[in-house]
């Protein structure tokens, strides 16, 4: 009775922990998605803005060149975020899009780029919205996953450290994974083993073999790193918050 007693207390500890985390995760991805946003702008107006008049010759022709870098990037971003299954439904779907007009119209940012922004949200919306129950089982193995592998790191900063060394140590625990294809190998290992499996699928109602092709479905697009990178903004601080017991 007394082990039973104690695996229902770790569910409960794990699972009220993962509540707990999925707002950090959502902000570290909404975060993520905000920067990649920044630095599409500053890679294709500041930093590439020289190759593409070399380019092209004409200023005009280089900065309508640029809008439509800017749209297709700003698309392949907006379309990762569709296909993720982290909104919920089309309206949250719609939600976001309002913010984003808003926050453009706000922010005074020039016309042609607030159509670019246009432009690319209605290209997203080609992508179909990913199922978002298998968003939150899949953020939810993905928290425990990276949780785990902070355990054979260095100790955490902690809180108090700066912003750039939590990040910079989240960094060093996940570089030995951080090519795409190795970081989803690693993730169905940690699916697959036989004591972890079980405490996974009990945690989030879903298979394991649902979880991964979950992952694996979003390989192939072109912002995958938008997954990775949240995951890290999120392990840089996590360690530090609330400690759980591990399932490995």
């Amino acid at each position: 009775m007394g082990m039973i007693d104690a695996h229902a207390e770790g569910h409960q500890a794990r699972r009220a922990w993962l509540d707990r985390e999925r707002d950090e995760w959502v902000r570290a991805f909404v975060g993520a998605l905000d920067d990649a946003i920044q630095h599409l702008h500053i890679m294709i107006f500041e930093e590439g803005w020289d190759q593409l008049l070399a380019e092209y010759g004409d200023e005009a022709v280089a900065l309508r060149e640029s809008v439509h870098h800017y749209e297709r990037g700003l698309a392949h971003l907006f379309g990762f975020v569709r296909a993720s299954g982290t909104l919920a439904d089309e309206v949250a779907w719609s939600t976001m899009k309002t913010e984003y007009r808003r926050t453009a119209v706000e922010a005074d940012v020039e016309i042609t780029l607030r159509t670019a922004l246009e432009t690319s949200l209605y290209a997203a919306e080609h992508v179909r919205l990913g199922d978002h129950a298998h968003w939150l089982a899949g953020t939810d193995a993905l928290m425990l996953f990276l949780y785990q592998a902070a355990g054979e790191a260095a100790p955490h900063p902690g809180l108090l450290a700066t912003m750039d060394d939590q990040l910079r140590w989240a960094y060093e625990v996940l570089q030995p994974i951080e090519a795409h294809d190795t970081f989803q190998a690693a993730f169905d290992a940690y699916l697959s083993d036989p004591f972890v499996r079980p405490i996974v699928e009990d945690l989030t109602g879903t298979n394991a073999e649902t979880i991964a092709a979950w992952q694996a479905g979003l390989l192939p697009l072109a912002r995958f790193d938008l997954l990775m990178n949240a995951g890290l903004v999120w392990l840089a601080s996590a360690v530090a918050r609330t400690p759980i017991e591990r399932p490995d």
